[in-house]
């Protein structure tokens, strides 16, 4: 089961924006569906239809003002949020010279008691792990839907106790975290294996979606904001979003939705990087 596409207004050869049907235009898509029969904004916008989830998966009123995931009530698919992003991962140092960034700061962190202590400084990267403009690799180890290639791993961290990498911008907790998981690089599969270990919502069934079903959480019709910010409050926009779906005509490529306006395309699994919107669940 799919959502509605989100559009209530139609074109009457004039306007694009015609509140009414017009009789010489008929079939248009504002016609039709859940956006037209059951629209209800209350719980999102035309027929869209969200619940806020708290970080053990419990409901939350929709006035609520933090909220850790989002249940689709007529897809029965949870997804996650996003964090807040994080800004101040230098990008234009070399590889060279941001591994010794790294590799000082936690060396010069690991003994209180030594007159060059200093507090390790980017617990923040770590931490915000989720991060809304955080960018990964496609890479799938299930060699059954995979389209003939796994994808990459390249995106490796160089400092396997304090993960992160700042080309792809992308982090996961240290290992004095609580929430340390043992992952290797920005890649899906490492963003897929941290969700489910760290059980996010309550949840360890976390994956990637369907291109089918991140299209179902776009809105069409508002060309300012593709997600309805009033659920999923850090929308990642600007980079493309991964799915799950590989492309069956290519194996260096999977389907990722553009985050401007909601087309599905083909992105490169290990030379393009891009958001993640996990799903799990859903009606069968």
């Amino acid at each position: 089961m799919l959502n509605d596409t989100g559009v209530t207004r139609y074109v009457n050869g004039n306007d694009f924006d015609a509140q009414g049907a017009p009789n010489d235009l008929p079939g248009q898509d504002a016609e039709f569906g859940a956006d037209t029969d059951s629209p209800n904004y209350l719980d999102g916008y035309a027929g869209f239809s969200f619940t806020k989830l708290d970080v053990s998966g419990n409901h939350l009123p929709h006035t609520a003002t933090a909220w850790s995931c989002v249940l689709d009530n007529r897809t029965g698919i949870v997804w996650e949020n996003k964090g807040d992003a994080i800004t101040d991962i230098p990008s234009s140092l070399s590889e060279a010279e941001f591994k010794a960034l790294v590799n000082d700061a936690w060396r010069a962190s690991r003994n209180p008691s030594s007159k060059d202590y200093v507090p390790y400084p980017y617990y923040h990267w770590h931490q915000n792990w989720q991060a809304k403009n955080y960018l990964y690799t496609w890479y799938s180890k299930d060699r059954t839907n995979d389209g003939g290639s796994a994808g990459g791993a390249s995106l490796e961290f160089q400092n396997r106790n304090a993960p992160v990498h700042d080309k792809a911008q992308c982090a996961f907790p240290t290992t004095d975290n609580a929430g340390y998981v043992k992952v290797t690089s920005c890649s899906t599969d490492d963003y897929i294996r941290a969700a489910n270990e760290l059980a996010v919502c309550g949840y360890k069934d976390w994956r990637l979606p369907s291109i089918e079903e991140l299209r179902s959480i776009a809105n069409y019709e508002n060309s300012q904001t593709l997600l309805d910010t009033d659920y999923f409050y850090n929308y990642e926009g600007g980079a493309p979003i991964w799915s799950g779906t590989p492309s069956s005509n290519g194996e260096g490529t999977a389907w990722c939705m553009d985050s401007s306006n909601g087309q599905a395309k083909l992105c490169h699994k290990q030379s393009n990087s891009a958001s993640i919107r996990l799903a799990r669940g859903g009606k069968q």
